[in-house]
C-alpha cells in the first residue's frame, strides 16, 4: 500500500484505520513530522514499513507494539534527535534495518536485544563516534552491517566478536 509523496504531516490514531490487511506499507516522502503511539496498532499483518524521508524527530516508545511480523523497517533520511532505548523493543521479527542519515550520534546496545533476527544494519551516514563493547551483543544473526561516513573515533576490541555470521562490513 503506498501513499508516497502524499504530503502527510501527521500520523493520527484512526488515520490507517481501514488497513488492517496489508502486508507492505509505503510512506516514503512525505512530510511526517509526528506518528501516533496508536496510529499502526490494526495493522498487524505488516512485514514492511517504508518511513523513509520524512520529517520525523522522534518516534513514540510503543508505536511498533502491534508490527509482530515485521521483516523491513526503513526510518532513513529523517532528522531524528532521540530513539528511546524500547523503540524496536517489540520487533523481534525484524530481519533489515534501515537507520541511515537519521543524525545518531550514539548506538545505544538496548535498541538491539529484542531484535535478535536482524540480519542487515545500515547504519551510515550518522554522527557516531564510537563503537562501544556491547553495542552488537545481541545480533549473533547479523551478516551486513554498514557504518560508512560517520565519524567513529573509537572502535572497542571487541566489539565485533559477537558478530559470528558477519560477511559484509562497510
Amino acid at each position: 500500500f503506498s501513499f508516497s509523496r502524499f504530503g502527510i504531516t501527521v500520523l493520527t490514531d484512526d488515520a490507517l484505520g481501514g488497513c488492517q490487511r496489508i502486508f507492505d506499507l509505503n510512506l516514503f516522502d512525505n512530510r511526517i513530522t509526528e506518528i501516533s503511539e496508536k496510529s499502526l496498532v490494526m495493522l498487524t499483518n505488516l512485514q514492511s514499513i517504508n518511513l523513509d524521508q520524512n520529517m520525523l524527530t522522534q518516534l513514540p516508545e510503543n508505536v511498533f507494539s502491534s508490527q509482530k511480523n515485521l521483516l523491513t523497517l526503513d526510518i532513513r533520511n529523517n532528522p531524528f534527535q532521540i530513539f528511546t532505548s524500547d523503540v524496536f523493543r517489540t520487533l523481534e521479527s525484524l530481519e533489515i534495518l534501515h537507520l541511515q542519515n537519521t543524525r545518531i550520534k550514539s548506538i545505544d546496545p538496548e535498541w538491539f536485544t529484542t531484535t535478535k533476527n536482524l540480519h542487515s544494519l545500515f547504519l551510515n551516514r550518522n554522527n557516531i563516534t564510537e563503537l562501544t563493547r556491547d553495542v552488537f551483543v545481541s545480533l549473533e544473526k547479523l551478516n551486513t552491517l554498514a557504518l560508512t561516513s560517520n565519524n567513529i573515533r573509537e572502535i572497542h576490541s571487541e566489539v565485533f566478536h559477537p558478530l559470528t555470521k558477519l560477511q559484509t562490513l562497510q
